[in-house]
């Protein structure tokens, strides 16, 4: 729910349904969840807060870390996506491409459309360089 929200630019609900998730999946102790609501709750909140982004970086970049401890792929490709878009909105463009970069490899060895095309979308904003 809280991705659905997030693309379509409802970031009240999406951070309301990303935040239930990571409470619920502490809870269960379930770390795949945890990974899957920080990264996206770093995403709704860097969309929402960019004055916040180091904060929004360190709560995505440790989703991405639970996420690939538990070789999670096509969420941590999601994950490396919102960190390219962080990244970008704050004017870091060479991590950007690198976190975009990243993002684009996971979605072409996964077979991924529309999620590969937003990556790559993203990419092509930033630079490909």
């Amino acid at each position: 729910m809280s991705l659905g929200h997030c693309e379509a630019g409802d970031p009240e609900d999406a951070t309301r349904f990303a935040t239930k998730t990571l409470e619920l999946s502490r809870k269960n102790n379930e770390k795949c969840y945890e990974g899957w609501a920080k990264s996206l709750l770093g995403c709704v909140r860097a969309k929402t807060q960019p004055s916040a982004s180091s904060q929004e970086e360190a709560i995505i970049l440790d989703g991405i870390r639970i996420l690939e401890e538990r070789r999670l792929a096509a969420p941590a490709q999601l994950a490396y996506r919102f960190l390219g878009e962080l990244y970008s909105a704050i004017g870091e463009r060479e991590k950007a491409r690198t976190a975009l970069q990243t993002a684009v490899r996971m979605g072409k060895e996964m077979g991924m459309v529309y999620w590969l095309d937003k990556a790559q979308e993203l990419l092509r904003a930033v630079g490909e360089t």
